[in-house]
């Protein structure tokens, strides 16, 4: 009892005792889970597995473009959400209806004569091998109904 009272003492007058020695590893602890957190957010998931069909040659991406998915069972996907053919025509709509960003304004893409068409952002398509020819080309036609021409089919590199 008189030795607890002592070491009481002493612990107090030193400031504190072992608590001290906690603060720089809590400060490590919080420091490492803010960096895991803002490094785990930089890209996203990929949702959907699309084993796409190989090819020989490989391109350059050089802005941010339209992404369109189709699964091997047929399925459209944009935006990490399915469309059916009414869809598609409303979202193609109001892409063509929306002002386009600065950073896509510098260069076109399109060959056409006006300048609202020139202005279209690329399209990307990844498509599963599995997948029927149908709703690729569905949704080509409805791509170039629409304006937009610069339509790339995502492929592997071929071993």
């Amino acid at each position: 009892m008189i030795i607890q009272r002592n070491r009481m003492r002493q612990d107090m007058a030193s400031g504190g005792g072992d608590d001290d020695k906690l603060i720089p590893l809590i400060n490590v602890v919080f420091l490492m889970l803010v960096f895991i957190m803002l490094v785990g957010t930089l890209a996203p998931a990929d949702l959907l597995h699309i084993a796409a069909p190989k090819s020989s040659t490989s391109g350059e991406r050089d802005r941010q473009p339209l992404q369109f998915a189709i699964t091997a069972d047929g399925q459209l996907w944009w935006r990490e959400r399915s469309l059916d053919a009414a869809q598609l025509g409303a979202v193609l709509t109001e892409l063509t209806e929306q002002p386009e960003p600065p950073e896509q304004s510098s260069s076109p893409v399109t060959g056409g004569a006006d300048a609202a068409a020139t202005q279209r952002v690329a399209v990307e398509i990844r498509a599963d091998r599995a997948a029927g020819a149908g709703v690729l080309l569905e949704l080509l036609t409805r791509l170039q109904q629409h304006g937009f021409y610069e339509i790339r089919l995502l492929t592997q590199a071929a071993p």
